[in-house]
């Protein structure tokens, strides 16, 4: 009735493609974002809202297909001009940073997304406090960050923290919960301490 190019058509399949990701079809949910997201250059402008929130959504789906290279250009793009429209504490902006952070760590720039995700927690801490559940996946993905630079006893604290944080705010059965303490026992054994894990 609308057309593919109507702001709701747009809007409906960048989540179609979102609820492809949370279910693992990055290929599929590729394709998708990819076509949604030229679209909405050409109808919305390469700088709005909408158009860079399918655009770090498309940075994630390219990570995950393996596409490290493609995924770090797009996202350092999407980051930067997040950083200039929607501002350096708004969520979104500090989640496209934390997703450029994750691609740089697995292609191996693990100094720079160290860097990068410490200045993204610091200030999402500052911003939404500790309790905030970005903070704290901020913060998870800090101790990361941490592992992969062979610190396993500055992952094993973080994780910790977070961890306990999550048991207390969520849960124990909550995903995010479920998720950290799973990290805590990768550390645990990493550090040498097996019993307690």
């Amino acid at each position: 009735q609308y057309g593919e190019d109507f702001p709701r058509t747009l809007a409906a399949d960048h989540n179609l493609a979102a609820s492809l990701g949370q279910a693992g079809k990055f290929p599929a949910a590729r394709r998708l974002d990819e076509e949604t997201a030229g679209r909405q250059r050409q109808v919305l402008g390469a700088s709005h809202p909408w158009t860079l929130y399918t655009e770090a959504h498309l940075g994630r789906d390219l990570r995950e297909i393996g596409a490290l290279r493609e995924s770090i250009d797009l996202l350092r793009t999407t980051y930067d001009k997040c950083r200039t429209v929607l501002g350096e504490e708004i969520l979104d902006t500090l989640r496209t940073g934390k997703s450029l952070a994750v691609s740089l760590r697995k292609a191996g720039a693990l100094g720079e997304a160290m860097n990068l995700t410490q200045e993204i927690y610091a200030r999402c801490l500052k911003r939404y406090g500790l309790m905030s559940p970005d903070t704290l996946a901020f913060e998870l993905n800090l101790a990361c960050d941490y592992s992969a630079h062979g610190n396993y006893i500055g992952a094993l604290e973080r994780a910790t923290e977070v961890s306990a944080a999550y048991q207390s705010s969520l849960g124990g059965d909550h995903p995010s919960t479920l998720v950290a303490a799973s990290n805590r026992v990768i550390y645990l054994r990493a550090t040498g301490e097996l019993a307690q894990a």
